[in-house]
C-alpha cells in the first residue's frame, strides 16, 4: 500500500485552494498539491482537472453530477459534492487506476518540533504557528499544535476551546488508559490544536514519558506529520526535559530586542547542550535591514514587514504569509522538511525551491469561502 498523490489543476485558482484545503484535512491516505502545469503532475497518481488535460491519471472535476463516471476512463467527478464523498469516490478510482488500495498512515512517525526563543517577545509562537500553516499549505503536511507556555500567546490566533481540558488530558496519558485523544484537539482548516485556555496552569506537568504517551498515539491515529510544541522562554524543568526528544529545536531571537552577545550565546549554549543528538536551528526574527551575516549569530533571517498582523471578525490576529515574512519563514520550513520528512517530499520541496514568488504566493492552500450547498466544498 502506499500514499496516493494527488494533483490539483483547476482553472479557478480560488476554488482549487479550498478542494485542496479541504480534501488535505480530510483525507489520511492522499496527498494533495496544486499545479500550474500538466509537466508538474508527471510523479502524480492522479490529477483532478478542468479544461483540457491529456496527461496520465486525469479525473475530470464536472459541473454536473449526472454526468459522473466512476467505473473507467474518462473518470469524472461531480466538483460540488462533500468532501468525505469525493475522497471515497478518489480512493475506488484510484484502486482502478492502479490495483492497488491506497495506504493509511497510520504508525508512521510524528516528529517533535520545538520553538525557544532567548527572551519574551521574539515572535515564537506567532512564527510556530506560521509554520505550522506553511507545512500545510508548501507540502500538505499535517501538524497539531501545543502551547507549553503558562501563559498561552497562541490564544491571540486560535480560539480559546479548553474543552475537555489539559489536566483531564494528562490524567488519560498518566494511566495508560485507552482515550480518544480527538476528544481534546480543536481541528482548523490548516492546522490542528490542542485544547487548552489562555490561562494554561497545567503547562509544567508535561513530563517526558507523558509527552512520549502522547507521541505514540498521534502515531496511532496516523493524522499527524509533525508536534509543534511552543515553549517560548519558559525553560521549566520539564520543559527543558523535553529537548532531547525533539526532532528538530528552534530558538528565536529578535532584531528589535537588544541583548548582550554573551547572554545570548549563554542561552544557546544551555539549549544546545540539552537537545541531544536532535538539531538546533538558531533563527533571528524581525531583523533590521542591513544585518552583518559574518557574526553567525543565527542560521536563519526573518525581516520585519510592516501590517504584518490583521485582526479579523473573531477578535483574533491573522498573519500575513504572502510578504517577504511568509516567504523568509518558508526557509524555515524547507529546513524542517529536509532534516525530517521522507524522500518523496524532499523532491517536492526541490521542485518548489525553483518557483518565483509570486507563483509561490499562488501554490498556497488557502481557505477562501465554501462552494454549493451546505457540507460541500
Amino acid at each position: 500500500m502506499e500514499i496516493a498523490r494527488v494533483g490539483i489543476l483547476l482553472d479557478d485558482d480560488a476554488f482549487a485552494g479550498a478542494l485542496a484545503a479541504e480534501l488535505t484535512r480530510q483525507a489520511r491516505d492522499m496527498r494533495f498539491r496544486l499545479l500550474h502545469t500538466a509537466e508538474e503532475g508527471r510523479d502524480c497518481h492522479m490529477v483532478l482537472f478542468s479544461g483540457s488535460y491529456t496527461g496520465k491519471g486525469g479525473v475530470e472535476l464536472i459541473f454536473d453530477p449526472g454526468e459522473e463516471n466512476l467505473d473507467g476512463e474518462p473518470f469524472r467527478v461531480y466538483r460540488y459534492k462533500s468532501s468525505p464523498d469525493m475522497i471515497n469516490d478518489l480512493l475506488f478510482i484510484f484502486f482502478q487506476m492502479t490495483g492497488k488500495t491506497a495506504g493509511s498512515r497510520r504508525g508512521a512517525r510524528c516528529r517533535l518540533l520545538l520553538f525557544t526563543a532567548c527572551g519574551g517577545g521574539c515572535g515564537t509562537t506567532s512564527a510556530a504557528i506560521s509554520v505550522c500553516i506553511l507545512l500545510n499549505r508548501l507540502y500538505a503536511a499535517r501538524c497539531l499544535y501545543l502551547s507549553l507556555c503558562p501563559i498561552d500567546d497562541s490564544k491571540k490566533y486560535l480560539p480559546d476551546t479548553e474543552g475537555n481540558g489539559m489536566l483531564k488530558l494528562l490524567y488519560y496519558l498518566e494511566t495508560g488508559r485507552e482515550f480518544p485523544i480527538g476528544a481534546f484537539i480543536a481541528e482548523g482548516d490548516e492546522l490542528d490544536f490542542l485544547r487548552t485556555g489562555a490561562v494554561n496552569p497545567y503547562a509544567d506537568e508535561i513530563r517526558p514519558a507523558l509527552f512520549r504517551r502522547l507521541l505514540q498515539l498521534l502515531e496511532e491515529s496516523g493524522r499527524y506529520d509533525f508536534l509543534v510544541a511552543d515553549m517560548g522562554n519558559h525553560l521549566c524543568r520539564s520543559n527543558k526535559l523535553l529537548l532531547p526528544q525533539a526532532d528538530l529545536t528552534f530558538l528565536f531571537h529578535s532584531g528589535q530586542t537588544l541583548l548582550p552577545g554573551k547572554y545570548r550565546m549563554e542561552i544557546a549554549r544551555e539549549i544546545k547542550k540539552r537537545t541531544g543528538n536532535g538539531k538546533l536551528i538558531r533563527v533571528e526574527n524581525f531583523a533590521a535591514d542591513g544585518w552583518d551575516e559574518t557574526e553567525e549569530r543565527a542560521e536563519l533571517y526573518i525581516s520585519r514587514e510592516g501590517d504584518l498582523v490583521t485582526e479579523d471578525e473573531q477578535g483574533h490576529l491573522q498573519m500575513n504569509l504572502c510578504g517577504n515574512y511568509g516567504n523568509e519563514l518558508a526557509a524555515a520550513v524547507k529546513k524542517i522538511m529536509e532534516e525530517c520528512g521522507d524522500g518523496e517530499v524532499v523532491q517536492e520541496i526541490h521542485r518548489a525551491a525553483g518557483r518565483n514568488s509570486k507563483t509561490a504566493d499562488s501554490v498556497l492552500f488557502r481557505r477562501t469561502g465554501r462552494y454549493g450547498s451546505e457540507g460541500d466544498h
